[in-house]
C-alpha cells in the first residue's frame, strides 16, 4: 500500500472522486481484516478511508445508503457507479481489480481534473428553439450553430416531421418536454411564432409550472 492510497474522510468529502474506495473503521475487526487481506494492491487510484465518529458515518450513509462497515466504492468522475458491503474475498474482488485496473496506476492529475470539471459543467442540454416565421433557413442554421456557446443541444421545432399533421408534430415532442429548455428567438420583423411553437410554449407551462423559463433572444443580439 502506498501512502498516498491513505485517505482522510474530509479529503474523501472535498476532492474529486476517482477510483475505488474502500471505508472502514479501526474498531471494527472485520474492517481490519479486509483492509489487511488487500493492502498488498499497491494502485493509486485504490484508497483507504478511516470512517471514526458519528458524524463522518453519518455523512457516509449520505452519499452511499450504507451504514454498515467496511464499504467498498467504485466512483468514476464523482460519480457513484456501484458499493459493495462487507469484506469481498477472491471471487468478489475480481470485478474490483478488474476496474482498478481499468483507471490506470497512476491518480489524475490537477490539470486532467480540471479538465473533466470544465466539460461536466459546460456539458450540453437539449433545448427547443423556436423562431419568428419572418427568420430565414440560413439564419436559422447560423443560430443552430453558435449553440454550443450556450452549452445546449438544439432542436428547431420548425424543422421536425414538417408535413405532418400539427397534433402529430406536437406529440413528438411531449416525451422530452419536461427536460428541455424553451428558446425564442425573434429577428425584430416579427412577434409571431408557428402554431406548433405556441401549442408547445403552452405544453411546457402545464407541465412545468412555476418553474417553467422561458428565454427569449434576440437574432441580431447573437450573430450581430
Amino acid at each position: 500500500m502506498f501512502d498516498s492510497q491513505k485517505l482522510s474522510f474530509e479529503s474523501f468529502l472535498t476532492g474529486y472522486r476517482h477510483g475505488i474506495y474502500v471505508f472502514t473503521d479501526d474498531a471494527c475487526h472485520i474492517c481490519e481484516d479486509y483492509k489487511e487481506s488487500i493492502s498488498y494492491i499497491n494502485n493509486a487510484n485504490l484508497y483507504f478511508v478511516e470512517v471514526a465518529t458519528e458524524h463522518e458515518k453519518n455523512a457516509l450513509e449520505e452519499i452511499l445508503e450504507r451504514s454498515v462497515l467496511p464499504l467498498t466504492a467504485c466512483f468514476k468522475d464523482n460519480k457513484l457507479k456501484y458499493v459493495k458491503a462487507g469484506q469481498l474475498f477472491d471471487k468478489q474482488l475480481e470485478p474490483i481489480i478488474s476496474d482498478l485496473n481499468k483507471f490506470g496506476d497512476k491518480p489524475l492529475t490537477a490539470d486532467e481534473i480540471q479538465e473533466r470539471l470544465k466539460k461536466e459543467q459546460t456539458k450540453c442540454n437539449l433545448a427547443f428553439y423556436m423562431f419568428t416565421n419572418t427568420v430565414d433557413a440560413d439564419t436559422r442554421k447560423k443560430i443552430m450553430s453558435v449553440s454550443i456557446k450556450y452549452n445546449e443541444l438544439p432542436i428547431d421545432v420548425d424543422s421536425v416531421a414538417p408535413d405532418l399533421p400539427l397534433e402529430s408534430q406536437e406529440h413528438l415532442f411531449e416525451g422530452q418536454m419536461p427536460f428541455a429548455k424553451i428558446v425564442l428567438f425573434k429577428d425584430g420583423k416579427s412577434n409571431i411564432f408557428s402554431n406548433l411553437s405556441t401549442k408547445l410554449v403552452i405544453d411546457a407551462t402545464a407541465i412545468k409550472g412555476e418553474a417553467m423559463k422561458l428565454e427569449i433572444r434576440n437574432i441580431s443580439d447573437i450573430l450581430g
